[in-house]
């Protein structure tokens, strides 16, 4: 794989599980074109989250110090002048669409493009990523001007359907199976159903919310009884901060609140300013999210680093920002607020493959485990999609309109006859 990555100028698709180290392989691919054109090049590095994109620059800039890394999403703008003299533009799907309808000068001067997470063509934003693909290979057709494109994804049933679709040769394409897996991970999936109430007032049923609680409770427990660390994600800023207090809660009702280790000290030796961490923290709980000031979520970041806290209950911020890995993971429901929509959501394959991405601590553990809790009626879909049993289909027919229109303005298709 190095040969062809280093030294090769064809296309690639990786196909590997989380943390197998994919990054270095397009770390490879950019060194390939920094050694053939030294400069008067462009790489575009395009990443599915505007979180990710901005560790990325912090990495790249560190490692390519000689040449320009800038990040282009939805939050910051770049002139054309900044374009000009970038060597190496991280981005988002979304936003590498639009600038490339305007401005279709740009791919002139790529030698390389990188599809982070290739998989979510899977998902409601693929078709973003196929007409990206369509209009690259227009571009190459056009100027006879070769751009590479190397694909990185998680482990794919039909990878051989996405690598025709890149156009990428035989010896380009490389598969790994969850084996590979630096730490082999354990992943438990369980259907939480409204049960009735056995010990409960007059046979009343409880509800979802109340059993996911405590089915979620009891796993945590029961690897901090182990002595592990556990991170538990939970889908908003208040349920972060509420289901901290309900473990405290339920902890000093059984009796469990030994095991979290309890120490007024830890808000001497780390100084938080949140009034809700601080009557958490001393019980060995944290929580983490978006909405902290950035000092309160360096320190519960160095408490869980440390293994002063034991339970961290955190948002989908922390999976996708921050490398902090724990021995146990758990996703406490997968209903999530859309704002756009106005209603809830199922959580994306994409953050969830993310999220189980942060078990396991190589340096320390021989293995991790995962557990996802989510609504009985949709184990089978994330277990299928998880486990690599469902096949990934185009979504470009769904979305045909909104792209034959995207075309049609940028003067692309002039024509339909």
């Amino acid at each position: 794989m190095f040969q062809h990555a280093y030294n090769a100028n064809e296309n690639m698709l990786v196909c590997a599980p989380t943390g197998a180290g994919k990054t270095n392989i397009a770390t490879l691919t950019i060194l390939n074109v920094i050694k053939r054109f030294k400069d008067g090049f462009k790489v575009i590095y395009i990443s599915p989250m505007k979180a990710l994109a901005n560790e990325l620059v912090q990495k790249f800039t560190k490692k390519f110090s000689e040449f320009k890394t800038r990040e282009m999403t939805g939050d910051i703008q770049l002139s054309q002048k900044e374009l000009a003299t970038t060597h190496i533009i991280v981005t988002t799907p979304e936003k590498l669409d639009v600038v490339t309808r305007k401005n279709s000068a740009l791919m002139e001067e790529v030698k390389l493009v990188i599809f982070d997470e290739v998989h979510l063509l899977n998902d409601e934003r693929g078709w973003v990523l196929e007409s990206l693909v369509a209009r690259l290979f227009r571009s190459v057709y056009r100027t006879q001007k070769t751009i590479r494109i190397v694909g990185l994804s998680a482990t794919l049933p039909n990878y051989g359907d996405v690598a025709m679709f890149l156009k990428v040769g035989e010896g380009g394409l490389f598969h790994f199976d969850s084996t590979f897996r630096p730490v082999p991970l354990m992943i438990h999936f369980y259907g939480i159903k409204s049960a009735a109430d056995q010990t409960g007032i007059n046979g009343r049923r409880r509800r979802q919310l109340d059993v996911l609680n405590e089915k979620c409770y009891e796993y945590c427990m029961k690897h901090v009884k182990a002595k592990k660390q556990v991170l538990v994600f939970c889908h908003s800023r208040k349920e972060t901060m509420v289901y901290c207090k309900y473990i405290m809660n339920r902890a000093l009702e059984l009796g469990d609140d030994v095991y979290l280790g309890q120490s007024d000290k830890l808000l001497i030796k780390y100084r938080v300013t949140d009034r809700e961490l601080q009557k958490v923290a001393p019980s060995g709980l944290a929580f983490h999210h978006a909405g902290m000031v950035r000092a309160d979520r360096n320190q519960v970041e160095r408490m869980f680093m440390n293994g002063d806290v034991k339970i961290l209950v955190a948002t989908a911020t922390l999976a996708w920002g921050v490398n902090l890995p724990a021995y146990a993971v758990v996703i406490k429901g997968t209903d999530v607020y859309d704002v756009n929509l106005s209603e809830s959501k199922d959580l994306s394959i994409l953050d969830v493959q993310q999220m189980f991405g942060r078990a396991g601590r190589p340096q320390f553990d021989t293995n991790g485990e995962a557990a996802l809790m989510t609504d009985f009626k949709k184990v089978n879909k994330y277990m299928g999609a998880l486990t690599s049993t469902v096949p990934i289909e185009s979504k470009f027919p769904d979305f045909l309109k909104e792209a034959m229109n995207a075309e049609i303005c940028s003067g692309t298709v002039t024509n339909v006859m």
